[in-house]
């Protein structure tokens, strides 16, 4: 197998491990608390898997309904590490039609019941420190 990248600069997720061999299958390294493992697999796992099971004329399909779409942060968010951050949100839809995310209360990478409320994960990138209510993000089904 060879290591195509390790350390993925990210929370929660950043020890993920991916490789291949040149005419064969390819390997996912996932982290091992729970709540890193599950948002890993949503964010990288299940569109690579989606995308293989699909006929070629069908992936331009598959990669639109993995797509993320925009959420409106409900709450500032404060992050300081300069890694992408993956924040487990409930969206709602507010009276306007705009998609609503609020960040939900996870007590860590191995609090997988903190994620029983989650409808969706935002992406946020490493920089700015602080992400503003009202601010729109790319929200992940879940």
């Amino acid at each position: 197998m060879e290591e195509i990248f390790h350390e993925v600069n990210q929370r929660p997720g950043k020890p993920m491990w991916f490789g291949a061999r040149p005419e064969g299958p390819v390997v996912f390294g996932l982290p091992g608390n729970p709540v890193s493992t599950f948002l890993t697999a949503c964010r990288y796992v299940r569109p690579w898997l989606r995308a293989c099971m699909q006929p070629a004329d069908a992936l331009e399909t598959t990669a639109a309904q993995e797509a993320p779409a925009p959420a409106v942060l409900t709450v500032d968010i404060n992050f300081k590490p300069r890694l992408a951050h993956f924040v487990p949100v409930r969206l709602t839809v507010d009276t306007e039609g705009r998609r609503l995310a609020t960040p939900l209360r996870v007590g860590g990478s191995g609090d997988l019941a903190g994620l029983l409320g989650a409808t969706a994960f935002l992406e946020l990138p490493p920089e700015p420190a602080v992400f503003e209510a009202g601010s729109v993000w790319p929200a992940w089904p879940l």
